[in-house]
C-alpha cells in the first residue's frame, strides 16, 4: 500500500504542475501587425512629439538658465554647468533602465510617475535660491523624471509602425528642436518681466498641460510580455556591438559639450 501510494503522489503531483504550468505560460494570441499608420498610430506620434518636447527640448534649453544664473550667482560658469550636466546625464542614464517597463505592460504608471517627478522638480526650482538647491531641483529631479518616462514613450511609437518606421520616430525627435527654441525664448522674454521663479511655473504649467494630453491619448499597443535582465551584459561580448555603442558614447559627448561647457 505504501508503494502504491509513492507511487500516485508523484503521479498527482506531477499532474498538478502541468495544469499550473499550462495556466501560467498558455501563449497569448499574437498582436496584429503595426498599423503603419492611422489615426491612433498618428495620435502617438504626436503625444511622442510633446514627451520630446517637454523632456529633451526643456534640457536642450540649459543655455537660457546658464546665462541667467552666471549673472546672478557667484559660482563661475563651468561649475554651474554641472546643473545641466546632470540634468543630461540622468534622462539618459535612467533611460537606459526605465524602457523595460514599457515591456512589462506598466507604461501609465512609469509615466505618471516620471512626469510628475519632472513637473515637481520645476515647481520647486521656481523656489531654488543656491546653487546647490537648483542641482537638487533642476538637475537631480527634472533629470530623473525625464529619464523615468522617455525612453518608454519612445519606444512605444515606434510599435505602431514598420515601414513608416523611421519618419514616425524622425517626426516624434523634431519635438526636441522645437523645445530647444520655444524654452530659451520664453525665459529670456518672461524673467525681465515676472522674475525667475513665475518664469520656472510658466515652464512647469507648460509642461503640466503638455504631458497631461499624452497621458489621456499615448496607449501601448502591445500586451505585457516576460523580459530578459534589465542589462543583457552577453551583448557586450559582440565586438559590432560594442564599436557602435562606444562610437555613439564619444558622438554624444563631444556634442554636449559645446551644449553645456
Amino acid at each position: 500500500v505504501r508503494a502504491s501510494q509513492d507511487l500516485v503522489r508523484p503521479t498527482a503531483s506531477n499532474v498538478l504542475s502541468q495544469v499550473i504550468s499550462r495556466m501560467t505560460t498558455r501563449n497569448l494570441p499574437e498582436p496584429p501587425p503595426p498599423p503603419d499608420g492611422g489615426r491612433q498610430a498618428w495620435t502617438q506620434v504626436g503625444m511622442g512629439w510633446l514627451v520630446i518636447f517637454t523632456t529633451w527640448g526643456y534640457v536642450n534649453s540649459f543655455g537660457a538658465f546658464q546665462t541667467y544664473y552666471t549673472s546672478t550667482m557667484p559660482q563661475p560658469a563651468s561649475t554651474i554647468s554641472w546643473i545641466g550636466s546632470v540634468q543630461v546625464f540622468l534622462t539618459l542614464i535612467i533611460g537606459a533602465f526605465s524602457g523595460r517597463l514599457l515591456d512589462a505592460g506598466l507604461f501609465l504608471p512609469t509615466f505618471i510617475v516620471g512626469a510628475l517627478l519632472q513637473v515637481l522638480g520645476i515647481f520647486l526650482m521656481s523656489i531654488s535660491n543656491s546653487y546647490w538647491s537648483l542641482m537638487l531641483t533642476q538637475g537631480v529631479l527634472t533629470g530623473i523624471g525625464g529619464g523615468i518616462f522617455f525612453t518608454p514613450s519612445l519606444a512605444l511609437v515606434a510599435t505602431y509602425f514598420a515601414k513608416r518606421r523611421g519618419i514616425a520616430v524622425g517626426l516624434t525627435t523634431t519635438g526636441n528642436s522645437a523645445g530647444g527654441m520655444i524654452y530659451p525664448v520664453v525665459v529670456r522674454s518672461l524673467i525681465p518681466q515676472i522674475g525667475f521663479a513665475w518664469t520656472a511655473r510658466v515652464l512647469a504649467f507648460i509642461n503640466l498641460g503638455c504631458l497631461a494630453l499624452v497621458f489621456a491619448f499615448m496607449r501601448p499597443r502591445l500586451p505585457p510580455r516576460k523580459s530578459g535582465a534589465i542589462i543583457d551584459l552577453k551583448a557586450f561580448k559582440e565586438v559590432t556591438y560594442v564599436g557602435f555603442v562606444s562610437g555613439l558614447f564619444f558622438l554624444m559627448w563631444a556634442n554636449y559639450f559645446s551644449f553645456y561647457y
